[in-house]
């Protein structure tokens, strides 16, 4: 097995460990089913000073082969909870890595 051959494995190895069965909805489109790893770190803390609810934040690392152009306001269902896509954050080995929030 050549490189790219080796790193494609090493993805779906990763996905196969580590991913959860999720619904992809592109901005204005139609759902799409998808596997996604979603890492978050904390807890909202409440609200902040206006008042207004705090957003949970995470990474989102969904196959490029599944979900080819993922954008800001695109929607990911994940275990019933909803996360809209912030922003893109880079592309890497077959895979987009994304930035996410849920209110």
């Amino acid at each position: 097995m050549g490189f790219y051959e080796d790193q494609n494995q090493c993805v779906e190895d990763l996905f196969s460990v580590s991913g959860k069965p999720a619904v992809h909805t592109p901005y204005g489109g139609e759902p799409v089913n998808c596997t996604v790893i979603l890492s978050v770190e904390g807890e909202p803390t409440g609200e902040d000073r206006l008042g207004t609810a705090d957003q949970l934040r995470g990474e989102l690392r969904v196959r490029e082969s599944e979900v080819p152009s993922p954008m800001a306001h695109d929607v990911f269902e994940i275990d019933g909870e909803t996360w809209a896509v912030v922003r893109p954050l880079g592309r890497s080995a077959g895979m987009w890595i994304l930035e996410v929030g849920r209110s």
